[in-house]
């Protein structure tokens, strides 16, 4: 038995370390990070502040959260009088050096928000932390509004757009390992980058990529197979996969899977949440516990959270103990070994990730059995992105080397119609708020010379994929597995 089947057949996870050094490609990484803080923090600062509005329109505002709001308000006006009009360059410039994020403490500063007014002088405090704020939330004020704009604590938002071409790489390798595992398995999609900033947020307990409904299904039939085992399962319904190629380990940032002996395993303990023999799994009020209960096992759009899913764990336990199973238990998917790794999960199983101290940097990983379709899909989005990140020379160089995919007698006519491309095909690739709107992608890797209204420049242009680059990706991932 190898080492993957393994691992997958006592947890349904495995951990994989992977060869390679990535300095190279995550210091181009956090020179775009400060590209893009910088862009959009200077155009912030730039706009004279708007006053934020109670909008709620029921119950009425109450008098002391009014008055908060006023002088906040009134704070960050008088912030950007002062920062425009009265603070020196060399004071702006120091301010501005306290959240450089090719830097550690950068990031940091930016992220934690007691660190962050603490690098800000009182006189401009509230107006600069405003627009720092604001940027990070994907210019916007209202959270996660913008989910596929901002940079959110759990790593997602933006990052989902951006596709780095040493991801490419990571990707044939994992594919290489799947297929020497009995995978006949190719890319299907390009993997997106995920970016826990330092006190990078939590990700509770969930399954995605198949809802609760067929999941139950699938589990019930597996469990009547000759072989229900995790890997078993795995060759049948598919794997998740992540690649971590800075933290993610030993508990800070770390994947963790809700470890379980088998399929049946799993089966048991969601018939346990399902038929309510313990309370609480989703909500400590039975009401409400019952509305999301219901919401869980109806809704067709994931991820399918479970919220209390750790803390009753031993309630679980006490009722699956005396019918034949062992404990369930929180594991990180993490292996002994240094360096960058991927860690594996089968699909469905429940997982999540922990908080980080430090930041974590990784990479999906999305890979199955040859389609024709996603094919299809994949060569088109992946040469048109790699096109809008391109130089005019480099798509000239790519349409004299033979390179039609994208019709036009001129680089800019070929760069328009990558860029019509992209515009139009607004499916979201995944589960989730982060998915959505993948027809923004361009705008975070876009080349200077394709710069027009409404197409801003890329601050990540410098790790997307050259034009070679992804033709020889897609060249791999269209080849019938084994390779």
């Amino acid at each position: 038995m190898s080492t993957l089947s393994a691992q997958m057949n006592a947890t349904g996870s495995a951990a994989i370390t992977i060869p390679g050094n990535y300095t190279s490609p995550i210091t181009l990484l956090n020179a775009g990070c400060q590209d893009w803080l910088v862009t959009e923090l200077d155009k912030k600062i730039a706009d004279e502040p708007i006053d934020r509005e109670y909008t709620k329109k029921s119950p009425a505002e109450k008098p002391a959260a009014t008055a908060k709001r006023i002088k906040l308000n009134s704070d960050i006006r008088d912030g950007y009088v002062q920062f425009r009009a009265v603070t020196p360059e060399a004071e702006k410039l120091i301010v501005k050096g306290n959240f450089d994020l090719t830097t550690h403490d950068g990031l940091r500063n930016l992220f934690d928000s007691a660190l962050r007014k603490q690098q800000i002088p009182i006189e401009f405090r509230e107006f600069y932390n405003d627009c720092l704020t604001f940027v990070k939330q994907g210019n916007s004020r209202l959270g996660l509004a913008k989910m596929f704009m901002c940079w959110s604590m759990t790593g997602f938002g933006m990052w989902a757009h951006i596709s780095p071409a040493f991801g490419f790489e990571i990707h044939l390798e994992y594919c290489r390992l799947l297929q020497a595992n009995g995978f006949p398995w190719v890319p299907r999609k390009a993997g997106h980058l995920i970016y826990k900033p330092p006190s990078g947020s939590k990700l509770d307990v969930h399954h995605d990529g198949i809802s609760t409904r067929t999941l139950f299904a699938n589990l019930e039939a597996h469990a009547k197979s000759q072989t229900p085992s995790w890997m078993a399962w795995a060759n049948e319904h598919g794997l998740q996969s992540l690649a971590h190629i800075d933290g993610g380990r030993n508990g800070n940032g770390s994947t963790f899977i809700v470890a379980t002996r088998s399929p049946q395993h799993q089966l048991e303990a969601m018939k346990i949440i399902r038929d309510f023999e313990v309370e609480s799994a989703f909500s400590k009020d039975p009401t409400e516990n019952r509305r999301m209960t219901q919401q869980w096992l109806d809704s067709d759009g994931g991820p399918y959270f479970i919220n209390n899913l750790v803390a009753i764990l031993p309630a679980l336990n006490a009722i699956l103990v005396p019918r034949g199973y062992p404990n369930m238990y929180v594991k990180d998917i993490c292996p002994a070994t240094p360096g960058p790794f991927i860690c594996m999960w089968a699909m469905g199983t429940w997982h999540g990730s922990k908080a980080n101290t430090n930041r974590r940097i990784s990479l999906t990983l999305p890979s199955g059995p040859v389609c024709i379709i996603d094919a299809v899909n994949l060569e088109r989005r992946t040469t048109a992105l790699a096109i809008i990140a391109s130089s005019n020379a480099d798509i000239q160089t790519a349409m004299n080397s033979g390179i039609a995919d994208f019709p036009g007698a001129t680089p800019g006519e070929v760069r328009l119609a990558a860029e019509t491309y992209i515009d139009i095909n607004k499916t979201p690739l995944a589960d989730g708020l982060t998915h959505r709107n993948p027809q923004f992608a361009g705008d975070r890797i876009r080349h200077p010379e394709g710069v027009m209204a409404d197409r801003p420049r890329g601050p990540f242009q410098p790790i997307a994929p050259s034009i070679d680059e992804a033709r020889a990706f897609l060249r791999a991932a269209a080849m019938p597995a084994p390779w």
